[in-house]
């Protein structure tokens, strides 16, 4: 397996939140993608994984996709690894996707099961179910060729163990038709479900009542659905607030019956930000803050601690202008909802670094899994990375102050809004509380921090237009600030 070692020597603090190291690649597979990551044994860790390999056979060269699976001890090295896959002669393959720890201490992964057509110019596309036990041997592999269509793709992100010990595969088509498919615990299938809507699901979790917490997306808008046991629709709610491009929420339910998700908004087509929502049992959102960091960013995992603080695993981008390079993030929020620290971690100097799985370490730290792509160079090898930090996210002693909420670009405004975004000629600001009782003044911002316009609001403003038309196509701020010194900013995309 193609694996990036994380070295603790030769670090580098290049910013309160940003780490350099110094890593090596072993193996000499085509390519590995690191998907989740469990505590295995006590002083061990398992990363389950994808891989493939090049392999050349009736004249052809394929792509060999299978499941990797990959013990890494305390210190980061290599215990054992094995790999699943179906037989080449076959002609087919298997594209992990994910995976979940089963009952009895073993794992399943799911994921596209591929069946090559040579001559035929294609392949049909199905879903694959493998079960491998707590010694890492397989147990059975379930191929549902009842869902296979020619040439049509399918995505995969969710497997659950259900109440009764079986599984829950939910995806979709590319179509943006959702499906359910439940199998018992054996793999074998006993139900489909769909929901024809024009989405995906990003997240699926169990609930209490023995339904399930389903996130998403659905049209333009970030999905948050509540299911019950039989996959039926108990209520949903969209969001879309500032009409941007596409919206994305992952979540998970939390203990108090209450639900977190997080969705990200595509402002442009390298411009981004992530808004935290805290949902309680009646479907209410009573929190929300939002982090701008750089650009494009991504949520790929996230999980309640036992004093229901929660954190959060994403990438983030470089702005442009920057190295273009994707960083992993982790955000920490206390169990009142604050910020307590935001780590990003620079983990190779070319390509996209991608980040997948979170857990816990058996010293209340966190471990990191993820892939990293050679973009640049167009290198066709994608390489497991794997980061183990502490309780404070510093993958060394003393790394440095975490990025603090004063030092965030949060935006929680609860006054103001601003549209439309992206804008071509006016932006108009318009109160929420209107008329806005209090002086106040709006800046605009370019993203390199210079001032674009300035205006002082008297008493009883409802709404003002700028005129941007001059302003170069980009991204840029607007700050409201009061008497008191109470500020919220947001952001704005201008386009020609």
């Amino acid at each position: 397996m193609a694996l990036l070692l994380v070295s603790f020597q030769g670090w580098t603090q290049q910013a309160p939140y940003y780490f350099n190291f110094i890593a090596d690649f072993t193996g000499d597979e085509f390519a590995d993608w690191g998907l989740q990551v469990y505590p295995f044994t006590d002083s061990s860790y398992l990363v389950i994984g994808a891989a493939s390999d090049s392999v050349t056979g009736a004249n052809l060269n394929y792509v060999f996709l299978g499941v990797s699976a990959t013990v890494i001890s305390e210190e980061g090295t290599i215990i054992d690894k094995r790999y699943f896959a179906r037989p080449f002669e076959q002609l087919s393959a298997i594209q992990a996707r994910t995976s979940v720890q089963t009952l009895d201490g073993g794992f399943a992964t799911t994921g596209v099961w591929q069946r090559f057509t040579p001559g035929f110019g294609g392949a049909y596309y199905g879903k694959y179910l493998l079960k491998i036990d707590a010694n890492l041997d397989s147990t059975w592999m379930m191929l549902d060729s009842g869902s296979q269509v020619l040439n049509q793709s399918i995505t995969i992100m969710n497997l659950l163990v259900t109440s009764d010990e079986g599984y829950l595969i939910a995806g979709w088509t590319y179509t943006g038709r959702i499906f359910f498919s439940k199998y018992d615990s054996n793999g074998i299938h006993l139900w489909d479900k769909f929901q024809n809507i024009n989405g995906g699901v990003f997240s699926l979790s169990n609930t209490d009542d023995g339904g399930f917490f389903l996130t998403g997306f659905r049209d333009n808008s970030a999905y948050i659905c509540k299911l019950d046991s039989l996959c039926n629709t108990e209520w949903y709610q969209t969001y879309n607030p500032d009409g941007t491009a596409s919206n994305v929420a992952k979540g998970i339910p939390l203990e108090n019956g209450g639900y977190f998700f997080a969705y990200y908004r595509i402002v442009s087509q390298f411009d981004a930000d992530v808004e935290f929502c805290w949902m309680d049992s009646n479907q209410i959102i009573f929190r929300k803050k939002r982090l701008w960091l750089e650009y494009d960013q991504w949520i790929n995992d996230i999980i309640e601690l036992e004093d229901h603080s929660i954190v959060v695993l994403g990438q983030s981008g470089e702005r442009p202008g920057g190295d273009n390079l994707d960083r992993a993030m982790m955000v920490k929020f206390s169990p009142d909802g604050d910020f307590e620290w935001v780590r990003k971690y620079f983990l190779w100097s070319v390509g996209v670094n991608s980040t997948k799985g979170l857990s816990l370490t058996h010293d209340n730290g966190f471990f990191l899994t993820g892939s990293q792509h050679d973009s640049i160079s167009a290198s066709p090898y994608t390489d497991t990375w794997f980061l183990k930090v502490d309780s404070i996210g510093c993958p060394f002693p003393n790394c440095g102050p975490a990025l603090s909420s004063e030092g965030l670009s949060v935006i929680s405004s609860t006054r103001i809004s601003a549209y439309p975004n992206p804008v071509s000629s006016t932006l108009t600001l318009t109160s929420k509380e209107c008329p806005l009782e209090e002086k106040a003044l709006i800046r605009l911002y370019s993203i390199e921090g210079k001032q674009m316009d300035e205006v002082l609001l008297p008493f009883g403003f409802e709404s003002i237009g700028f005129d941007v038309t001059s302003f170069p196509a980009g991204s840029y701020f607007w700050e409201y600030r009061n008497a008191a010194e109470k500020k919220e900013t947001g952001r704005f995309q201008v386009v020609k």
